[in-house]
């Protein structure tokens, strides 16, 4: 069965977290306060996110079979090993045809475009624009899923469709501020860099040696990402822990 309740998803989302980390010299602006918007929005979020529900669900009668449930399940897997192994193979520095790769001298960015924001910025929208469609898509067929299964499924499958229209424009603007703030970031850590640049420093083969200013931004992207990544998905999870409250199955 899958685990639906995540290790990495403390209370205080991950993913608040680490955008609060990135906007502290910010968080007195509106734009960028991102700690209080993200929290409203997920503890509201998560408070009706399917598993507070679940249990006020009628153990109705089942119309569809254990094997569609397996198929469901799969699915999800499915996509979040392939969401998840996008974003891990992203960063090792491999060109490989139809996979998105880290701007690096590794892989020919010059050393010029290196100390600009603009190709970072492409990487990760590309990222999310990848994530997006597939967990999008993967939301729509379990809910499609989920509605043959018994009358009370179906209108939480409804209701989920409502709520993913209701946060639609709030989601994309604060998932896309996200940039904004690895923006900011990313100035800091280049700043910080030629403030004590020396021979070595100079060489950008060694700006992603372990703890030297590019590698300490790499790291800071693949962990925005993985808890974005966490984010988007936590409803096809409430989804799926609504249908295990109803079909006993073990996977």
């Amino acid at each position: 069965m899958i685990p639906l309740h995540s290790s990495t998803l403390p209370e205080r989302s991950r993913y608040v977290g680490l955008l609060s980390e990135l906007s502290e010299a910010k968080l007195n602006s509106a734009e960028f306060n991102l700690a209080d918007r993200l929290g409203s929005l997920l503890g509201f979020s998560g408070s009706i996110t399917l598993a507070g529900a679940l249990r006020n669900l009628a153990k109705g009668a089942v119309g569809s079979s254990v094997d569609n449930v397996k198929t469901l399940q799969a699915d999800v897997l499915d996509i979040r090993e392939k969401c998840l192994k996008s974003i891990a193979y992203s960063f090792d520095g491999k060109v490989i045809e139809g996979q998105l790769t880290v701007p690096s001298n590794v892989i020919g960015t010059r050393e010029e475009v290196l100390k600009t924001y603009e190709p970072y910025r492409r990487f990760y929208i590309a990222h999310q624009v990848e994530m997006s469609a597939n967990i999008d898509n993967l939301r729509v067929r379990v809910r499609a899923g989920l509605a043959g299964f018994s009358p009370s499924l179906a209108q939480l499958a409804e209701l989920d469709s409502l709520f993913e229209q209701s946060f639609e424009v709030e989601s994309r603007n604060l998932f896309s501020t996200t940039t904004k703030l690895l923006e900011h970031r990313f100035k800091r850590l280049l700043a910080g860099h030629e403030g004590k640049a020396n021979d070595y420093d100079d060489i950008s083969k060694n700006w992603v040696m372990k703890g030297q200013w590019l590698d300490l931004f790499y790291q800071e992207m693949r962990e925005l990402l993985l808890a974005e990544f966490d984010v988007r998905l936590q409803p096809v999870l409430g989804l799926l822990e609504a249908l295990n409250e109803q079909v006993d199955i073990s996977l």
